[in-house]
């Protein structure tokens, strides 16, 4: 008698197993592919956020040399020692034209820019959340 056997599938179970197998491949899909998306997400919301922090801190730079401010129809211009340093200009977004480097910067984000006696305040709506920024200037000059 052979005592040696090969176990072998019915047509039912092996039917089952490549039902199953094919359910957890496309499960495996599904989570890659949401994977990607999200770390796509976060690069894109990271490098904006990036943007947008250098952006300050360009404007920072820009405000700390500031001592005087001209307000016209245009925007706010900068000046240190009676030498324009810059315009601002705010719409939906603020555009910062520095005439020392010939550099524009845009902040997209921008909620608000008033002027309170001697102080600039600039809000920013980031994603996540808001922020101002204050500025004491010591001479504002208006039209």
């Amino acid at each position: 008698m052979n005592t040696e056997s090969i176990p072998a599938w019915t047509l039912p179970e092996l039917l089952i197993v490549m039902i199953l197998s094919g359910l957890i491949f496309l499960a495996l899909l599904d989570a890659t592919d949401l994977v990607g998306r999200f770390s796509g997400y976060l690069t894109k919301r990271w490098i904006y956020t990036e943007e947008e922090i250098l952006a300050c801190r360009q404007l920072d730079e820009l405000m700390s040399r500031t001592d005087s401010i001209l307000v016209h129809d245009a925007g706010l211009q900068l000046y240190c020692w009676n030498t324009p340093l810059a315009l601002l200009h705010v719409s939906d977004s603020l555009l910062c034209c520095d005439y020392r480097n010939r550099e524009d910067t845009l902040l997209h984000c921008v909620g608000d820019m008033t002027l309170h006696g001697d102080t600039l305040i600039l809000q920013l709506c980031l994603p996540h959340g808001e922020v101002r920024y204050c500025w004491n200037i010591h001479k504002i000059v208006w039209p």
